[in-house]
């Protein structure tokens, strides 16, 4: 599930959204009537009064923000700035934001100029290729990994935002699977078997969804786990979410910052990268040969993919195509605006 490949959420439908702005570029600046029941929902977030502007501004920032545009919502933001106190989905916005360009970085490391000589190496496997590198200073490999992967973009949006849809494809590699969103955020939750130790762990992930086609040709995703105290054995509220006490004879993992980068190459192709950073005591360090790494990704890359194409094939008898009808919000934006930059693009 790691490597197969998302409140004001509700107020993200395109009808909704292109009237609103129809209407809003018409009426000048001074001019313009906020909705008596969008300017109570703005203003309840707020401790002091917003005029009529600042309100259509806060709805706006919020519905792009839910649509997974937070770049288009930033500068509504910047603008929003020192009035007052800001729903979740906004205060949230700008670390998110940091995290997203920490993971390109990260990404595009192995590319830049002088990488070879810093100690990253290439390796072309089977269906992906894998740049490594040791930082011995802090006990860490560092790893990028890029692939291309049928199915179009939103079906990963899909199976990474309403994963338990996808369960049944997954061919029990993975299983009581279940998510819920709230903020701007998915909270996913899964069982598996550990890939090198057999151990049955409960994974944990809180994902973000972030929509960069017009600033770099792609949607990102950063997850991570959950940050409260002794997360190990945590049961109980974390922000927006509850989370249950850990299943028996199963240890739950610590998954730090990352995430992936997915392109758009055709409606039915995306290209997707993502960044590891693994830290290893040195007596393990020097097990990891080279030759050990390439089998072990190229193993595990291929098992992915397998999956993968099975989830591709069995789309359109699952219950995938409902979901995007019933969150229509989400997902019609998104495929829209998908569609518009491939017709630029192709």
């Amino acid at each position: 599930a790691g490597v197969a490949l998302e409140g004001v959420e509700a107020t993200c439908s395109r009808e909704e959204s292109r009237g609103a702005d129809k209407a809003h570029d018409a009426v000048p600046s001074q001019e313009r009537q906020v909705p008596e029941a969008a300017f109570a929902n703005a203003a309840s977030h707020f401790f002091l009064p917003l005029t009529a502007d600042k309100a259509l501004s806060l709805e706006e920032a919020a519905r792009l923000a839910a649509c997974g545009q937070l770049l288009r919502a930033l500068p509504l933001l910047e603008a929003l700035a020192g009035d007052s106190t800001l729903p979740l989905i906004l205060q949230h916005l700008p670390s998110r934001l940091e995290r997203v360009h920490r993971l390109r970085q990260a990404c595009a490391r192995p590319l830049a100029s002088g990488a070879a000589a810093s100690g990253w190496k290439r390796f072309d496997l089977d269906i992906c290729t894998l740049w490594r590198r040791w930082d011995a200073q802090a006990g860490a490999l560092e790893s990028v990994i890029s692939w291309e992967a049928p199915g179009s973009l939103e079906l990963q949006l899909a199976v990474l935002t309403n994963c338990e849809i996808s369960e049944p494809l997954w061919q029990g590699a993975c299983w009581d699977m279940r998510s819920e969103r709230a903020d701007g955020a998915t909270l996913a939750r899964w069982l598996e078997k550990d890939p090198f130790t057999g151990r049955k762990s409960e994974v944990i992930l809180e994902r973000v969804l972030v929509d960069c086609l017009d600033d770099a040709g792609c949607w990102i995703l950063v997850e991570r786990s959950p940050d409260p105290p002794g997360f190990e054995n945590f049961a109980g509220r974390w922000g927006s979410f509850d989370i249950s006490a850990v299943p028996k004879g199963h240890f739950r993992p610590l998954v730090s910052d990352g995430g992936r980068i997915m392109e758009p190459i055709a409606p039915d192709r995306v290209r997707v990268t993502m960044a590891l950073t693994v830290k290893l005591p040195s007596v393990i360090r020097w097990l990891v040969t080279d030759t050990l790494l390439c089998f072990g990704v190229n193993h595990s890359s291929k098992a992915a993919m397998k999956s993968w194409n099975h989830i591709v094939d069995g789309w359109d008898s699952s219950r995938y195509p409902e979901c995007f009808r019933q969150q229509a919000d989400f997902y019609g934006p998104a495929a829209d605006r998908v569609a518009a930059y491939l017709a630029k693009t192709s």
